[in-house]
């Protein structure tokens, strides 16, 4: 039995002999030696058996107190955590856009580490290789997110599973964390549109919980996060302009596009200024109620004195129509100027139509047709006044119309200027090759209308 028992420590012995001999304990291994030596030497020798087997336990408690000790979690450090996004931007997510964190520890633990985000949960991290773990996550399933910094915990235990387990949170991230936007910024404001005199003036804004660009374009082409120019003060133009802008942020939300046509001619401020008075140029006097002339008169009429206040001309009963001679007695420009200055004195449309009817020599039954071709002021959005129910009378009669029923449509014509009678007017001025043709009644249009095109 004693020589089954010492072969049986004997080969224990030399088992563990290559775990000590690794070991840079040169001290341990020594004393192992002389331990296995002795209880060979005493395996040999008369000793009463409860003394030997004293011996033989206390070797073996010596040679399991110098043994080595497997690694413990203490020995897992954490090497790196970082966290990217798909994002152009890789320090931001909107939205859709995938985030993934990849964990570096210094050895494998028991336990694969858990990942929560935002406190909604704990999820397995994946091992891609010796102490490397990574979790990728897409935004749009998670709705749940909070706007900001991203936040996360990962739980790493130890080698043994015994251990205090490690928590890593975004505070030891290697390098910068990621930020959570899905709010787009606010349209761009500073567009509305409008006619203008000499120089048009644009300021554009835009708002975000993050920083926010605009860009903007005045080529006609629409504007993107990478097309266009980004805003950084106000801008001028001269010419009829389209103006395009959206705003982005930084995660790469975006607003809507805003877009609106900036239209020059000559008036004041940002809108059309009602046409002055042109000085009287004319020879003729401004008649009251003109008689039918003569056959024969061709005498140019002398120079009208100005008057002081001048009362609005009365309505003439029924002028008789002039001779075609007559008619060739005054131009063009000298009737516009005499119905001028009845413009200037506030005579309304249909006293000035009915002088115009005289001074051409229309007959009676032409008049009322004359009404709409006479104009005291230039027109755009926003006018309103007799001369704007003209205006769209004149294109309700001539095709161009402004309403198929309602308010606008012919025989129902309203005072207001609005975006009916601009698209109508639009109509007209193309199809008489007017321009620019911007759906504003100046003297180009005024011109045409007014000579019956």
């Amino acid at each position: 039995m004693r020589r089954f028992f010492v072969s049986c420590v004997d080969k224990y012995f030399r088992a563990i002999y290559p775990a000590y001999n690794s070991r840079d304990d040169s001290q341990s291994f020594i004393i192992i030696v002389i331990t296995h030596k002795i209880m060979k030497a005493l395996s040999v020798r008369s000793l009463d058996a409860s003394l030997f087997g004293l011996v033989a336990v206390a070797a073996l408690l010596l040679s399991f107190s110098l043994m080595p000790r497997a690694a413990s979690a203490a020995a897992v450090t954490l090497t790196s955590i970082t966290a990217t996004s798909t994002n152009s931007s890789t320090a931001w997510a909107k939205q859709g856009d995938s985030v993934r964190y990849q964990l570096t520890v210094s050895a494998n633990p028991l336990i694969t580490p858990q990942i929560n985000i935002f406190g909604l949960g704990s999820t397995t991290m994946t091992s891609t290789g010796t102490g490397t773990f990574t979790y990728s996550t897409t935004t749009s399933s998670i709705n749940a997110w909070s706007q900001g910094a991203v936040t996360f915990n990962i739980s790493v235990g130890g080698t043994t599973g015994a251990e205090a387990t490690t928590t890593v949170t975004q505070a030891n991230l290697t390098g910068s964390n990621v930020t959570y936007d899905s709010i787009a910024p606010t349209n761009p404001t500073g567009i509305s549109g409008l006619v203008f005199r000499s120089t048009a003036t644009i300021s554009l804004a835009s708002t975000d919980t993050n920083t926010v660009t605009v860009y903007y374009t005045t080529d006609g082409s629409t504007p993107s996060c990478t097309h266009g120019t980004a805003y950084s003060s106000s801008f001028s133009f001269t010419n009829s302009t389209t103006v395009s802008a959206i705003a982005c942020d930084a995660a790469g939300n975006t607003s809507a596009v805003v877009s609106a046509l900036y239209s020059p001619v000559q008036g004041g401020n940002g809108a059309p200024a009602p046409a002055a008075a042109p000085s009287p140029t004319a020879t003729a006097a401004t008649p009251a109620t003109p008689a039918a002339p003569a056959h024969t008169a061709t005498t140019t009429p002398a120079a009208p004195a100005t008057p002081a206040t001048p009362a609005t001309p009365a309505i003439p009963a029924t002028p008789a129509a002039p001779a075609a001679s007559s008619a060739k007695a005054l131009s063009a420009s000298q009737v516009q100027s005499i119905l001028d200055v009845l413009a200037s004195f506030n005579a309304d449309a249909s006293t000035i139509a009915m002088v115009k009817a005289s001074l051409q020599g229309k007959t009676a039954g032409s008049v009322a047709s004359a009404a709409v071709h006479a104009f005291k002021k230039y027109l755009a959005m926003g006018s309103v006044g007799s001369d704007v129910k003209a205006l769209q009378q004149y294109l309700n009669s001539h095709g161009y119309s402004i309403s198929a029923s309602g308010a606008g449509s012919l025989g129902n014509e309203t005072e207001t200027f609005g975006p009916a009678t601009r698209a109508a007017l639009i109509k007209y001025q193309k199809a008489k090759n007017i321009t620019p043709a911007t759906g504003y009644f100046g003297p180009k249009t005024r011109a045409a209308i007014e000579a019956g095109e």
